[in-house]
């Protein structure tokens, strides 16, 4: 706090004010008492002649009429040898208080005298008894000094307190340019971090972002918030796939902002590590993503809670359309089809990235078919927390989620109109964005002269071969379906089970790793992945998948001979050391 000058200090405005009401007192008492001094020579010279003629009674009226004025108690006039020629006394009543006062000598009497002359000569004395009433006057004085140093008080402090909101605003003001200048800072950052990179024949894509947050800095205006899209090119296993993230991170302005910046500058490392590394580029899309978000998830775990992101985070095959994504507690996904707008992914949700561990779901990998002419929407909450008017007084918050599949549908699903409806429902009081994808077109593969989602036809080709006990072919059908269109699970499973009878182990484990990846994998999946694991010797793994396996309803002395097999080929692997 600004320290107060000296007249700002109230001790100071207090001793000034008791000084001053001294000063006056002085100043008065020393002007009544050369008053009545001057009052008495002046009635020495207007009765003189009176005294001369000894005319008493004329004197006497005289002195009456004039002491009735005055604060005269009684006027003595002596001859010149100072015996008495008249003695006058003013009659007037006097108040209680006014007793009351004289008892206590506030109110008091003092004489003056001064010498009579006639014509230069020396003919008496006039003595007059004077009465001090000032105490009256001093009462009012001090009534007004009061009053004055209550003034002059709240003026003091008004002044003070008027320079301390100044200084506060200046401060605040220096602040906020300092916030301001954060803001644009973090706004520089996080520019290079969102954009949409696609050059697609079969998608188009739209994307409407916006920040609740708007700054001024300098000459520049911007916004910052915790919404993020990125659309981004890539290529697994040598396929073209749409890498897409719609993301809310938690808290206003800055926090939201700084969550977001962590969150790009993530996702840049990990873009620019799928390019240099031949170990991720040959992942399959279900365990790529599944790594990036357990490496979001363990990123953003170490903040304790602080910083969490809600995100839909999905890859889409340019070719085939087929969607992998997962949900960290953001809004469903939308599909808008033949005029109508439904939710997908509502079966499995996971916890915000960031959320400790003990409380986060296992990763899991949706699948999801787009059609030709589909429109595939992700948006954060912003677009489903509009305020809406009931009336003047009452306003509320809408929790209707489904509100947003209406106006899908009134819109046709065209990203302007969705704005333009979303506004006209009620009022954003959020960060939003929207990303849509058009699927224009998609190819459907063919293997051996039948189309790849002619799953049933591809079933019972595969039951033949194997009632034939063609075993090669079996694995060079499902290689291609595997490869080119891997959306059936149970012909993944097909396929890893064909890899393992004919020894081809890490084929086996490599989509079964990816069914596993999945919601709802086949529980036949995890004894051919743990028997896969023991023939490769990496029993920490099957060791890992036969503790899932005992949580569901299996035949327990399968369990257990799966479990002599780890330990005896534990023991071979020690032999052999």
């Amino acid at each position: 706090m600004q320290e107060r000058k000296w007249y700002q200090k109230r001790s100071i405005i207090f001793t000034i004010h008791i000084l001053a009401f001294i000063g006056f007192i002085i100043f008065y008492e020393t002007y009544n008492f050369l008053n009545a001094k001057e009052e008495t020579k002046n009635l020495s010279k207007l009765i003189q002649s009176f005294v001369w003629n000894l005319d008493d009674a004329s004197a006497k009226q005289y002195l009456n009429v004039y002491i009735q004025n005055k604060n005269i108690d009684k006027v003595k006039i002596l001859h010149k040898d100072k015996t008495l020629f008249l003695e006058v006394n003013n009659e007037k009543q006097h108040s209680v208080l006014y007793d009351i006062f004289s008892s206590l000598y506030l109110i008091r009497k003092f004489n003056l005298s001064s010498s009579i002359y006639f014509e230069k000569e020396k003919i008496g004395y006039i003595i007059i008894t004077w009465i001090n009433e000032n105490i009256f006057i001093y009462f009012y004085a001090l009534f007004i000094f009061i009053l004055l140093s209550f003034v002059a008080y709240f003026y003091v402090e008004t002044v003070i307190q008027k320079n301390l909101l100044n200084q506060a605003f200046e401060e605040i003001k220096a602040l906020k340019i300092q916030q301001d200048a954060d803001y644009y800072l973090t706004s520089l950052l996080i520019k290079p971090l969102t954009y949409i990179d696609l050059k697609s024949n079969y998608y188009k894509c739209e994307y409407f972002i916006k920040q609740k947050k708007q700054f001024e800095y300098k000459r520049f205006k911007d916004e910052i918030g915790g919404d993020f899209i990125i659309v981004k090119q890539i290529q697994l296993r040598k396929r073209k796939y749409i890498f897409f993230i719609n993301a809310d991170a938690m808290g206003k302005s800055l926090q939201g902002g700084s969550g977001i910046l962590v969150l790009g500058s993530i996702l840049y490392a990990i873009f620019k590590r799928l390019e240099i590394r031949i170990e991720d580029k040959n992942k399959y899309p279900e365990t790529w993503l599944k790594y990036l978000s357990l490496e979001l998830q363990e990123l953003f775990e170490s903040f304790q809670g602080s910083m969490l992101v809600s995100s839909v985070i999905g890859l889409i095959d340019e070719l085939t359309g087929i969607l992998y994504y997962v949900n960290f507690e953001h809004p469903y996904p939308v599909i808008y089809r033949n005029g109508k707008a439904y939710f997908i992914g509502e079966n499995y949700i996971l916890r915000k990235i960031g959320m400790p561990r003990m409380f986060q779901q296992e990763v899991k990998i949706q699948i999801y078919e787009l059609q030709e002419n589909d429109i595939f929407i992700v948006g954060s909450d912003g677009k489903d927390d509009l305020e809406i008017e009931i009336n003047q007084q009452e306003r509320i918050i809408n929790e209707d989620e489904t509100l947003f599949l209406r106006i899908v549908e009134q819109s046709e699903g065209d990203l302007n109109l969705i704005l333009k409806n979303i506004q006209n429902k009620g009022k954003i009081i959020d960060d939003i964005s929207i990303l849509i994808f058009h699927i224009l077109k998609k190819e459907i593969p063919v293997i051996g002269n039948l189309a790849a989602k002619e799953t049933t036809k591809i079933k019972e080709k595969i039951k033949n071969y194997i009632n034939n006990k063609n075993y090669k072919e079996v694995y060079n059908f499902l290689s291609i379906y595997v490869n080119e269109y891997p959306l059936d699970n149970e012909l993944l499973y097909y396929y890893a089970a064909i890899s393992y009878k004919l020894t081809k182990y890490h084929d086996a484990i490599d989509i079964g790793e990816v069914l596993l990846n999945r919601i709802n994998p086949p529980i036949p999946l995890f004894p051919l992945l743990i028997k896969s694991y023991i023939k490769i010797n990496n029993l920490n793994r099957a060791k890992t998948l036969l503790e899932e396996l005992k949580k569901y309803n299996y035949d327990q002395n399968k369990i257990k001979q799966l479990e002599e097999n780890i330990t005896k080929q534990s023991e071979i692997i020690k032999d052999k050391i």
